[in-house]
């Protein structure tokens, strides 16, 4: 019991002032790992309390009310790799990908949250979140009696829900996302995202809980087996030879040169575009953990061969790729000949050109990778 309140302590819940008395007062804890839910995928860890809360009365001088509860807490956990650490940024840019029906991104951080969102939904005969994953609509829980015994289990706790992302990052950084692109995406009643119930929607750092771990390592000797095992396949401590300020200029990451093109104090990540890249178009860019750049020697390319500047181009996306940034809603058809108004690291806002060589309309957004670089002039 000690162990599972300290460890539901240290879970975050910016948009809710507490979980009932932070978890505290728990009289029986099961725990299912890595349990299936059949078409609503595998959870990380549920968590099953039951939970005891003494109030006293102030009417009645040392009489207390007894309230006895259940609460059910779903975690889904993300590690880092040997060849780096995701941050949540890069998560949510996976599930704004899936969202927009790419293939790619299904087992992503907030995919599956959205799925786990949707379970308890079908179970206790709520309104639904089909909207949080393309394939929701046709999702079943099955006939297999293992997967509807934990259904059955989950049932008597869900009136009570709590979601948790367990990620490999610093606690600033989740916090920032939350109050900068969770809350304003999910915090409206826009009826086309379904709000998540944010007061119920959490989320615990690796670095936290190992920080934890080793403050009192008799109550949690074998997690810190597992941290000491696993090493940087869980999180990436900061050590000496970590960047953790990046300026923009040109770096080494997995032995191959890139050019660092946006990076925010704060941020553990930053955007990247390979240097030397050539071909018609501008190069794609991505992000990546500042701990996993060198500085590089090599001389920082012209930002023209790039990025896009203010000026004409023609937006140009290959046939059968999607051309519509997240958000975005398509107005325009390419190919045309649009004029950049405000350039960014990975998209662009951009107006038409008529073929009188006048920009018309309102400004939309495009993919810098799908605007052609312009021809070299004449030497």
């Amino acid at each position: 019991m000690e162990a599972a309140e300290e460890f539901l302590g240290l879970c975050k819940f910016p948009f809710e002032k507490q979980p009932p008395n932070n978890f505290k007062g728990l009289t029986r804890v099961q725990i299912l790992v890595e349990q299936s839910f059949s078409d609503y995928g595998d959870l990380d860890l549920l968590l099953l309390l039951d939970h005891r809360d003494e109030t006293e009365q102030p009417a009645l001088e040392g009489k207390h009310a007894v309230q006895e509860t259940k609460h059910a807490v779903l975690i889904e956990a993300k590690v880092a790799t040997a060849q780096g650490a995701k941050g949540i940024r890069e998560e949510w840019e996976s599930f704004l990908n899936y969202k927009g029906k790419n293939s790619k991104g299904g087992s992503s951080l907030f995919v599956q949250l959205g799925k786990k969102l949707g379970l308890v939904q079908r179970i206790t005969e709520s309104p639904g979140f089909a909207e949080m994953d393309p394939a929701a609509k046709t999702q079943i829980i099955g006939g297999n009696p293992i997967v509807g015994a934990a259904t059955e289990l989950l049932f008597e706790y869900a009136a009570n829900a709590w979601y948790v992302a367990l990620v490999p990052d610093t606690k600033e950084a989740v916090k920032t996302f939350f109050n900068n692109t969770i809350m304003p995406y999910w915090g409206s009643s826009n009826s086309e995202k379904r709000p998540w119930p944010l007061p119920n929607f959490g989320f615990l750092t690796w670095p936290d809980l190992h920080e934890r771990c080793c403050a009192h390592k008799q109550t949690w000797p074998q997690t810190i087996c597992g941290f000491r095992w696993n090493g940087i396949q869980i999180f990436r401590p900061p050590t000496a030879s970590t960047v953790t300020h990046v300026k923009l200029g040109t770096y080494t990451f997995k032995s191959q040169p890139v050019v660092v093109l946006s990076s925010r104090a704060g941020d553990t990540s930053c955007r990247v575009a390979p240097a030397g890249s050539a071909g018609d178009f501008f190069p794609r860019t991505f992000t990546v953990a500042k701990g996993d750049l060198t500085p590089s020697s090599l001389p920082t390319p012209d930002t023209a061969t790039i990025l896009p500047g203010l000026g004409q181009y023609e937006w140009a996306p290959p046939a059968g790729e999607p051309f519509i940034p997240k958000g975005e809603t398509a107005t325009h058809m390419p190919p045309l000949i649009v004029s950049v108004v405000n350039a960014g690291p990975n998209t662009s806002r951009v107006c038409e050109v008529s073929e009188e060589d006048e920009t018309t309309g309102d400004p939309f957004r495009v993919y810098n990778y799908h605007l052609r670089r312009p021809k070299p002039g004449p030497v």
